[in-house]
């Protein structure tokens, strides 16, 4: 994944947490995602991250 794509996928992973978990707190949904594993501490997605972000965007895809 590139850098482009891998922030996008982070933007999108973190729009996703607020929507999920109903918080519009930038810092909050950070912090879930890092509890989740699925961003590192550095802000990088993880491998977990990728497939999260992977297979939830192609139910979204798949829905829109």
């Amino acid at each position: 994944m590139d850098s482009m794509q891998e922030f996008w996928a982070c933007q999108w992973l973190l729009t996703n947490i607020g929507e999920t978990y109903k918080t519009q707190e930038i810092l909050k949904a950070i912090e879930i995602a890092q509890s989740e594993s699925y961003i590192s501490k550095d802000g990088h997605l993880t491998a977990a991250g990728k497939n999260y972000v992977e297979q939830l965007k192609e139910v979204f895809s798949f829905v829109e």
